[in-house]
């Protein structure tokens, strides 16, 4: 089976490719759903051949709040103004976190609420391709001075590849950060593995501390929020039930984080328990490996979960 279905929660408006809310996509490897907002991935499960039923099973790649999921619908229908998405992978640009000099300006930029345009969708035998765009407009210079050309293509097939290219369209150079703020699901944080980072530098970002990373793996049994530098860009996370790849080119920075019991309380948008049910792991270049991209140039890099 194949089908890329456009869908729209405003019953205004006919969903197509120029005026959707979200895609649904399914091919004989996967199903997904991106949102417009962000181009942002909110489910991935790649399709698997069981053996011994000869059935075709489901595996999740990527976790997503449904409380979160619900209000971002609600504010659709109602022609609220949407608020971020937390799941799946938001893109963060062009600041990771809090603004460095301005509290006042959005957290993790603006790229993740921003509505991209879909400027292609290909199919093939390797699955269904995507490419979206992002240029700066009136709502993003208000709070980042910089033409600039963001373009995301996305392969949804027997795996999940994302592929950046960050374009400077100005005449003259910025620095910028960002990172995949990918969610990933574990059937518990208690018995989640995460491998690829031992021996790496990170900041605790809750104590302001920096450490190295000792242990072969990264377990969890408390709120747990680091930024790592100079990584390899290939890390392995597993509990009992499964284990999720994730392989990236030119990220230098990588992501750890899960809000465990009194953060989760305080967020709004997620179950009082979710915080049992995903890790971030969100592949990156910020802080010391924010990026400096001179006019005219740009600046490229790729993450693929498996």
């Amino acid at each position: 089976m194949s089908a890329i279905r456009f869908k729209t929660f405003n019953s205004t408006f006919t969903a197509n490719q120029h005026n959707f809310d979200v895609i649904e996509i399914e091919n004989g490897f996967c199903r997904a759903v991106i949102a417009r907002q962000g181009a942002q991935i909110l489910s991935f499960e790649r399709k698997m051949n069981n053996a011994e039923t000869d059935a075709v099973d489901s595996k999740s790649l990527l976790w997503c709040s449904e409380l979160s999921l619900q209000q971002f619908l609600d504010d659709l229908k109602s022609d609220r103004k949407t608020k971020a998405i937390r799941g799946g992978i938001p893109l963060c640009f062009p600041w990771f976190g809090g603004h460095p000099t301005d509290a006042k300006l959005p957290a993790h930029g603006f790229a993740r609420t921003q509505l991209w345009n879909l400027t292609s969708v290909d199919e093939s035998a390797q699955g269904h391709q995507l490419l979206f765009t992002l240029e700066n407009n009136s709502v993003t210079e208000a709070v980042w001075q910089h033409p600039f050309c963001l373009t995301l293509r996305i392969s949804c097939g027997k795996q999940l590849r994302m592929a950046l290219a960050i374009e400077n369209k100005g005449d003259t150079a910025f620095d910028c950060e960002f990172a995949w703020h990918s969610y990933f699901p574990v059937n518990a944080i208690e018995n989640a593995r995460i491998d690829g980072l031992q021996g790496k530098k990170f900041l605790d970002q809750l104590t302001n501390q920096t450490y190295v990373q000792e242990h072969v793996q990264i377990i969890f049994d408390q709120e747990t929020d680091r930024i790592y530098q100079d990584v390899d860009g290939h890390y392995l996370i597993q509990d009992e039930r499964q284990q999720i790849k994730i392989d990236t080119n030119h990220c230098q920075s990588a992501i750890v984080w899960n809000p465990w019991i009194e953060k989760t309380k305080r967020l709004g948008d997620v179950d009082a328990q979710a915080w049992r049910d995903f890790v971030c792991l969100e592949c990156a270049n910020v802080r010391e490996h924010r990026l400096h991209i001179e006019a005219g140039a740009s600046a490229e890099f790729s993450m693929t979960i498996a």
